[in-house]
């Protein structure tokens, strides 16, 4: 709808290799990092939960599995539970998270493409969306939506990647503002946001 959001949002994708490089980008990020973070990981149901965990223990902002209905908030990482895909939905200026079991998409489920979508509907220009190492092309999508509406594409340099095929993918089509490894990253969210 209309609703205008304030604030900004961080939409992380990854796949094959994805945890280590959240391990150079999450725990880099300050408590008072002023815009919520949503991790979509390729990972079966279980897997996400022990993610979360494990960032949230080397991290100074809170990691934990995004809920259906849950208010999306700053000083947040949310990680997509496997199995769902990651919808956002605003409601009287503020957004909420939505679980959905829909089919897969580019064959998986949790779909970096399906939250990019839902969240660049939302926050428009606002929208920083990340592309990390992993195997494929989803993400591309999502981040052709976030640049129709004006917002800012970073995809993992290769120097990182355990598999460049999702940022490579963003880099040819031409959607990505910043090509950084992922030690990199942080400073330019920090700046950005």
């Amino acid at each position: 709808g209309s609703h205008m959001v304030s604030g900004k949002i961080v939409v992380i994708g990854s796949s094959t290799g994805g945890p280590r490089s959240l391990d150079m980008i999450i725990p880099n990020l300050p408590k008072n990092f002023p815009a919520p973070i949503v991790v979509v990981q390729h990972m079966p149901p279980g897997f996400t939960k022990s993610l979360a965990m494990r960032l949230d223990s080397t991290s100074e902002l809170t990691v934990k599995e995004a809920e259906d209905g849950e208010e999306v908030k700053p000083g947040f990482v949310y990680i997509a539970p496997g199995d769902f895909h990651l919808g956002l939905k605003a409601q009287n200026g503020k957004v909420f998270f939505f679980l959905d079991k829909s089919d897969k998409i580019n064959n998986v489920r949790p779909a970096v493409d399906f939250t990019l979508d839902k969240a660049a509907e939302i926050y428009k220009s606002k929208t920083i969306a990340v592309i990390l190492t992993g195997m494929g092309k989803d993400g591309t999508k999502g981040a052709f939506k976030v640049k129709f509406y004006g917002g800012t594409v970073i995809a993992e340099d290769k120097e990182t990647c355990v598999v460049f095929g999702m940022p490579k993918s963003v880099i040819e089509e031409g959607y990505a503002d910043y090509v950084l490894p992922a030690y990199k990253i942080p400073e330019k969210l920090i700046e950005l946001v």
